[in-house]
């Protein structure tokens, strides 16, 4: 490493600019030194598994400011803790170039970070902005942009170690922007979950790229306050998991899409509220739920939905158990559910208006709805 400290407390690295070349190679190294102050220096490393400031087993550190850049076909990291908690991230300029697997800032098992107010682009394939696997965590305020294929902007994943019971990872007001197919504006696959999404700009426009995605097992997620544009074919804006417990409430979302619905929930086998969001869909569905629970009740609820005049539905459900209620739908069609069995639906108080059909229930043994003050405008033949 161009600077290695090891054992070393209450340190100052500033205002150095540092340049490796070669395989294996590292700008500035800390090993079991805690409360260093590491700003304003400018760090280049070349080659692949390069590292250009990575701290293991490090505590109470500030990095503030510095200028962060890696270049390597694969598996080079710009900022990377490994077993390091309670440290500062901010501030920084990080940027890495590469054909795949290239990070920007990487949290691997370390807990109580604050990674905030920092810029990062990232090119390559699975080259993530944001790596977190261990809890908790703050993101919040950073300005990402990856463009490669399956490269989030954000990704939380199960550490290797311990299962993320607890989760609690807030990920707040970050500005992300991706473009590569597959690569999801935050993608949150945590065992447990219990993370806290709220007030992130997203746009993804790449196919297959949703703007926020919950792995199948993770549940009682709160997402909320996002704005978010998908532009890519099958890009949902919101993708649920299917263990649920999910609060999906005051989000902003546009797909235009083919195949793009704006809330998506396949199969979830928890409870779910999705309410007071804004969704507006070119060409599928406004929000499309598979909830079977037949002990609780899950909630759709004033919701504005919009869809295309040649779009879906704007509510389709395949769900046991559930109210949808108070919301405010306007395009082609509806609320629609074609499932063989369901029981325990309440359709209620929604205000639809729509060219094709308002309300439509086709699956003959459902049974145990409750479909009353409904009002229905339909404008077409």
């Amino acid at each position: 490493a161009a600077i290695y400290a090891t054992l070393s407390n209450s340190s100052i690295f500033s205002n150095n600019t540092i340049n490796t070349t070669g395989n294996f190679s590292y700008g500035i190294e800390l090993q079991r030194s805690n409360f260093t102050n590491i700003s304003s220096n400018t760090v280049n490393t070349t080659g692949n598994r390069s590292y250009a400031l990575t701290m293991v087993t490090s505590s109470g550190n500030n990095l503030t400011e510095n200028t962060v850049s890696t270049q390597g076909a694969s598996n080079t990291y710009a900022i990377n803790f490994t077993r390091s908690s309670s440290n500062l991230l901010q501030g920084n300029n990080v940027r890495t170039q590469g054909t795949s697997s290239n990070y920007g800032i990487i949290l691997f098992t370390s807990n109580s970070n604050n990674v905030t107010g920092n810029t990062i682009i990232t090119s390559g394939t699975t080259s993530y902005g944001i790596q977190a696997d261990y809890f908790p965590s703050n993101i919040s305020s950073n300005n990402i942009n990856t463009s490669g294929s399956s490269a989030d902007g954000i990704f939380l994943i199960e550490g290797p170690y311990i299962s993320i019971s607890s989760g609690r990872h807030s990920v707040l007001r970050n500005n992300i922007n991706t473009s590569g197919n597959s690569a999801d504006g935050i993608t949150d696959s945590d065992t447990d979950g219990s993370n806290n999404i709220l007030d992130n700009i997203i746009l993804t426009t790449g196919s297959t790229a949703s703007g926020i995605i919950l792995g199948s097992t993770g549940y009682q997620n709160t997402i909320t306050n996002n704005n978010i544009k998908t532009r890519g074919s099958t890009s949902h804006g919101i993708s649920l998991s299917s263990a649920g417990r999910h609060t999906t409430s005051k989000n902003n979302i546009n797909t235009t899409g083919s195949s793009a619905n704006g809330i998506n929930g396949p199969s979830i086998t928890q409870w779910t509220i999705i309410e007071y969001n804004t969704v507006e869909v070119g060409a599928n569905t406004g929000i499309n739920v598979n909830i079977d629970n037949p002990t609780a009740t899950s909630v759709v609820r004033n919701n504005n939905v919009t869809t295309a005049s040649g779009s879906n539905y704007g509510i389709i459900f395949t769900s046991t158990n559930i109210n949808i209620t108070s919301n405010n739908i306007t395009g082609r069609g509806g609320i629609f559910s074609g499932t063989a069995s369901l029981s325990g639906v309440n359709i209620t108080e929604n205000k639809i208006t729509t060219s094709l059909i308002g309300i439509l229930i086709s699956a003959a043994t459902q049974s145990l709805h409750r479909i009353r003050e409904n009002t229905i405008y339909v404008t077409g033949t």
